[in-house]
């Protein structure tokens, strides 16, 4: 339809104006992504009305309940957002989508051990797709007297923040080879137990296995009171906890973290069902 078309294209403020005719179907669909829409116009309370509204004419809609997910998360409803990510992912169990933005409330909430767990699930979107090495991945085996390569995959600052494990596998044993932007290449050289410093573009050194530096927590089973102390470095490391871009208040006054993409809203693309309830966004 003209409205969806227009959202894809990112014209955002014409697919505005153009969803009140297709609403008036109301199809479960068109709420859902018509509530998608205003969580891109950053109407985080409508939207959330617009996404209940959608479940309420079809119960099935895992989209919906997903996206109603997210937008309660934006509101640091974290309770709601795990149950209506658990919903979604009941009603498609591979809904990668949903489940990666239940792993982001898991952690966003505390629970660091399925939050990680759940945060590998990235590695299933066809949008991220993993770096390609002739090696193993490490999944947390034993690492004595082999050499890993550890290599980031998000920004700088996820980059510096994951950096503190890598003295816990120079500490098991490990040569630690880790690849990091160009831009920080000066930084990692400084972390201790790190042997080998590859920036961007570099010749990857042969290695034993690789690791994603954002893979580690997960491999190290963190916990809130678990999460290792900052890197030795000669430049301070601050772990913050971080969900969909934002920073959270720490609960018990302990210190966690989450970094990485915010969490994702997704565009219903089946036939919605119109229900005989009438209800507005």
């Amino acid at each position: 339809m003209l409205a969806l078309s227009q959202q894809h294209r990112g014209r955002l403020a014409e697919a505005e104006e153009s969803y009140p005719r297709a609403l008036e179907l109301e199809h479960a669909e068109t709420l859902a992504n018509f509530g998608v829409l205003l969580l891109l116009r950053n109407c985080t309370d409508e939207a959330i009305a617009c996404f209940e509204c959608a479940i309420a004419h079809d119960p099935a809609c895992a989209e919906a309940h997903c996206n109603l997910g997210v937008a309660l998360l934006n509101r640091n409803r974290l309770a709601a957002a795990i149950a209506s990510c658990d919903r979604a992912v009941a009603l498609k169990p591979k809904f990668v989508d949903a489940a990666w933005n239940r792993a982001l409330a898991l952690l966003a909430a505390g629970d660091l051990e399925q939050g990680w767990a759940g945060y590998e699930g990235r590695r299933q979107n066809p949008l991220h797709k993993p770096k390609d090495f002739p090696r193993p991945l490490w999944r947390g085996e034993d690492i004595a007297g082999k050499t890993i390569l550890l290599h980031h995959e998000q920004g700088l600052g996820d980059t510096i923040q994951f950096l503190r494990y890598v003295p816990l596998l120079a500490g098991r044993g490990a040569r630690v080879v880790v690849e990091v932007p160009q831009a920080l290449a000066g930084l990692a050289a400084t972390v201790e137990g790190a042997a080998e410093i590859v920036g961007g573009g570099m010749t990857q050194p042969d290695v034993d296995v690789h690791c994603p530096l954002a893979s580690l927590p997960e491999r190290f089973s963190t916990r809130l009171d678990t999460i290792p102390q900052q890197s030795r470095t000669s430049a301070p490391i601050r772990w913050r906890r971080r969900a969909g871009g934002r920073s959270l208040a720490t609960r018990r006054g302990a210190r966690s973290a989450l970094s990485g993409p915010a969490a994702r809203a997704t565009r219903t693309t089946g036939s919605g069902r119109s229900g005989s309830k009438r209800c507005r966004c």
